[in-house]
């Protein structure tokens, strides 16, 4: 579908990893507003919006 607006794949592909940053985003909101613990991991590096997603790590968070 994207291909048939103009847009490349790598784009689309960006676009869509970008989309589910933001669900994520709003899902961990809800999380917390709920009073639960959430994080928001990523491999594009975004510092300001979510942690960079390190597999160590994210298994660490898991654990707690």
């Amino acid at each position: 579908m994207g291909e048939q607006m103009g847009l490349d794949r790598a784009t689309a592909d960006y676009m869509g990893m970008v989309a589910t940053i933001i669900n994520g985003m709003a899902l961990a909101n809800v999380i917390e507003t709920q009073g639960g613990s959430a994080r928001v991991m990523t491999s594009l590096e975004m510092p300001r919006v979510a942690e960079l997603f390190i597999r160590k790590r994210a298994l660490k968070h898991l654990e707690k």
